[in-house]
């Protein structure tokens, strides 16, 4: 589902805020590539860099668990698309 979904994903750590992966279609919106984004921290990345996806986005979602945002985020091509960013907060083994 991962990675044949229409909607992109990032899954990042919530104690440091890292990318761990990011889905396919998430390199088709924007034209960054996975590699680009896999190893930094999401605020970051060119693709978050200077959005309102910013490091406090982390103790809100600690604090609440879910949060949703609207924000705009550049393309390789230039361009800005808004999109609508849903970050919940789940554990996967000991990772949150």
């Amino acid at each position: 589902v991962f990675e044949a979904a229409k909607d992109g994903i990032v899954i990042a750590d919530a104690a440091t805020g890292e990318i761990v992966d990011s889905n396919p279609f998430m390199s088709k919106l924007f034209g960054h590539p996975r590699s680009s984004l896999i190893g930094a921290r999401y605020w970051e990345s060119r693709l978050f860099r200077g959005s309102e996806m910013d490091e406090s986005l982390l103790k809100e979602l600690q604090e609440r668990e879910s949060v949703q945002k609207t924000v705009s985020l550049p393309t390789d091509a230039g361009e800005q698309l808004e999109v609508e960013i849903v970050a919940s907060l789940y554990a996967e083994g000991e990772r949150r």
